[in-house]
């Protein structure tokens, strides 16, 4: 389930509002959530029985804040994060019913970088503890589910007079059901479903919308090799809200489509991923470039 750049999504805006000035500061939390959309794609069903170590390092890259219509909204904006995440992933052997239950642990260490008409800032620090509970099973061949729930605790850095920030500053109960189909020598489709309910910022007064959200990937296998795409769909659901006052005529409803090449290669015991997602249609939220190297290595 995972981890790493939601920051570039979040605290650009609110770098944005307060490099401008704009009375709407508080909106640090506008256009973006706990989760790293894209952070998954290829298996995105958790692995046989086992423990295992996965390392995601992100690189995210946006030069424009798209308003509600998805037009360039902040002259002379841009925004850079980096990050790598580390996790534990433990995997129970079949316990239950042909059900196995596991749990992951992740803590991501983000480096930030804003530039607006005003100010250029950088900061560097831990984000948001992140805890995994889930259940998995493999109903038919080759077809595998997971279900589960992520809670993102609010234990990372933040500051809300800075404008750049590695924590979104709340914390998120992220519901999650996933679905893979993986035929060696043949093809690979997986997809992960994501519905988030955030908690309040107390430093802000502002509470994000609950957002549905998704990634996805297609390819084929050939031996060790997976090739193919993939990427992300996010919808926010319900407004944001600021002293529980809708913010703005559209409530600041963000929403993006991201597409683009993957690559995964099994060198066994360890595997790694390689993703690129060009970001499209976004409305209230930066749109840029996503680059992910991910490794996954087994005990």
């Amino acid at each position: 389930m995972s981890k790493c750049c939601r920051w570039s999504r979040i605290i650009g805006f609110g770098a944005v509002m307060l490099g401008l000035g704009s009375q709407s500061a508080v909106a640090t939390e506008a256009g973006g959530g706990n989760y790293p959309n894209g952070a998954e794609s290829y298996l995105v069903t958790p692995p046989p029985p086992g423990i295992y170590t996965v390392v995601y390092a992100n690189h995210y890259s946006a030069d424009r804040f798209n308003d509600r219509n998805g037009k360039s909204s902040i002259p002379n904006f841009s925004i850079e994060a980096n990050s790598i995440d580390p996790r534990v992933l433990v995997v129970s052997p079949e316990l239950w019913g042909g059900q196995r239950f596991g749990m992951m642990v992740l803590i991501p260490v983000v480096n930030l970088t804003v530039h607006t008409p005003a100010l250029r800032q950088e900061r560097t620090g831990l984000g948001n503890l992140d805890l995994t509970l889930f259940a998995t099973s493999d109903p038919l061949p080759n077809f595998h589910l997971a279900y589960g729930i992520d809670i993102f605790f609010n234990t990372g850095k933040y500051d809300p007079r800075a404008v750049a920030n590695p924590s979104p500053g709340f914390g998120t109960y992220e519901l999650v059901f996933a679905a893979s189909y993986s035929k060696p020598n043949g093809p690979q489709l997986d997809l992960k479903l994501m519905y988030d309910f955030n908690e309040k910022n107390d430093d802000t007064n502002y509470k994000s919308g609950q957002v549905f959200h998704a990634d996805y990937a297609a390819g084929w296998n050939a031996g060790p090799l997976t090739a193919g795409i993939g990427g992300y769909v996010l919808r926010q659901t319900t407004d944001d809200r600021v002293g529980g006052m809708r913010v703005g005529s559209d409530g600041f409803r963000g929403r993006v489509f991201a597409v683009g090449p993957e690559l995964k290669y099994n060198f066994d015991p360890i595997q790694v991923w390689f993703q690129y997602q060009r970001e499209f249609s976004a409305r209230n939220r930066p749109q840029g470039d996503n680059f992910w190297l991910k490794t996954v290595i087994r005990f």
